[in-house]
């Protein structure tokens, strides 16, 4: 589902950013879910506690990712406030 918004490629900017998004996501994604396994084998913490939260954090991450895709044009869109720092 992650896939859907980072797909979002404007024909006139690179392709690459997005790219490298996914990629360091996946990765922190990746590493957090390892990190939570560690814990519940150690016995640190129980799995239903260890499970939802990275999950939650994802779907948070895919639901403003959704959200900022949709809103492009609005005066709040990170890009637009850049844009206006800039000039």
């Amino acid at each position: 589902v992650l896939a859907i918004p980072l797909g979002f490629v404007n024909p006139r900017v690179g392709r690459s950013a997005n790219l490298i998004v996914a990629l360091l996501t996946v990765i922190i994604y990746l590493n957090v879910v390892n990190i939570s396994q560690a814990t519940v084998a150690q016995g640190r913490t129980s799995f239903a506690l260890s499970w939802w939260p990275v999950h939650l954090l994802i779907l948070l991450l895919v639901l403003a990712l959704f959200l900022w895709r949709l809103k492009v044009n609005s005066r709040w869109h990170p890009l637009v406030l850049w844009s206006n720092c800039k000039a």
